[in-house]
């Protein structure tokens, strides 16, 4: 239930302002003078699982974390565990806690989601989606597979085709295909992705299924078509989230190009950006960010400084004994 003028900005992908109007908007409805009892109802509810949602998108994660809490706290409370909207903010919960690495709850409240919601529903369809990506995260392409082809039964059936539901499921469908080397394919479903999305091509949603495309290119061996969208990627996430993994993702791929390139300066400095965003939200020894130290690590060893490559490497070593004592 987003405001007109946030869901507008949200749309032309300036993402941080219409989070900033949303929080200021909340802010505006939970006014320590107001009557407690407005701030309770399902209306404020909407407001907060929407804030919530938005601040998901932009790794806000403690932000997130209250105001999808309180979403659920209140829909719990007035319409029951099994309700649709209920289950709408627990799902948004699972996929927080996949963000931050708590897998063992993001297990659990999506199985909650799918076993609560009615089996053929769009809600359960949902949660088999975002769910798929944790098992595609871990190397388990074929649960993901799985779950993949079961949101996308239900989608083909009865979700238009330019929802953004939609483009969400092309992305992760997208990805999994990379995953599984169906290059070919991945590069069908981003066009799909992009053909049908009712966004801006520089909106950062329709960019992440870019820099899909972008990876299969250059598995492809169009290192050309692979660079240029991999710039626009940047840009693009640049532009809209700031500082997010997501952008130091797209980074560290462009570091790749450029140190295939042989442009080393260039990709020493994009895997340096790279990795100094990417440990903002996951420290050293997260296993993601290890591979962006060791990328940054190889390309030094390359431009002939072993020094900065042997401090960095000495920064990795300590970061694994300090998180594993037994090591």
């Amino acid at each position: 239930m987003a405001s007109p003028e946030v869901d507008r900005l949200w749309r032309l992908g300036e993402l941080r302002a219409a989070t900033e109007l949303s929080a200021q908007l909340l802010a505006a409805t939970a006014h320590p003078f107001r009557d407690a009892a407005l701030d309770d109802d399902l209306a404020a509810a909407a407001r907060w699982h929407d804030h919530g949602c938005r601040c998901w998108q932009l790794t806000r994660q403690d932000e997130a974390d209250v105001a999808l809490g309180r979403a659920h706290a209140i829909r719990h409370e007035r319409l029951g565990r099994a309700h649709p909207d209920t289950l709408a903010s627990l799902e948004r919960l699972a996929g927080l806690a996949a963000y931050r690495a708590e897998d063992e709850l993001a297990h659990a409240r999506w199985l909650e989601v799918i076993a609560a919601s009615p089996r053929d529903g769009l809600g359960a369809a949902i949660a088999r989606r975002n769910y798929s990506t944790l098992y595609r995260s871990h190397g388990d392409l074929r649960e993901a597979r799985r779950l993949i082809e079961q949101a996308s039964a239900h989608f083909t059936r009865h979700v238009a085709d330019d929802d953004l539901e939609y483009l969400a499921l092309r992305k992760a469908n997208a990805m999994l295909a990379y995953q599984e080397q169906q290059y070919v394919v991945a590069l069908r479903l981003v066009d799909a992705a992009i053909e049908h999305a009712p966004l801006a091509p520089e909106h950062p949603f329709v960019a992440a299924a870019r820099l899909v495309a972008a990876r299969a290119h250059r598995a492809l061996g169009d290192r050309v078509a692979s660079g240029e969208l991999a710039a626009e990627v940047v840009t693009a996430f640049e532009r809209g989230y700031g500082a997010h993994p997501l952008l130091a993702i797209a980074l560290s791929f462009a570091a790749r190009l450029a140190r295939e390139a042989g442009e080393l300066e260039r990709a020493c400095a994009l895997a340096g950006r790279a990795l100094a965003m990417y440990r903002l939200y996951y420290p050293l020894p997260n296993p993601s960010t290890l591979a962006f130290a060791r990328q940054l690590r190889e390309i030094l060893v390359a431009m002939g400084r072993p020094d900065d490559a042997y401090a960095l490497d000495a920064e990795i070593k300590l970061a694994t004994r300090i998180a594993n004592p037994a090591w």
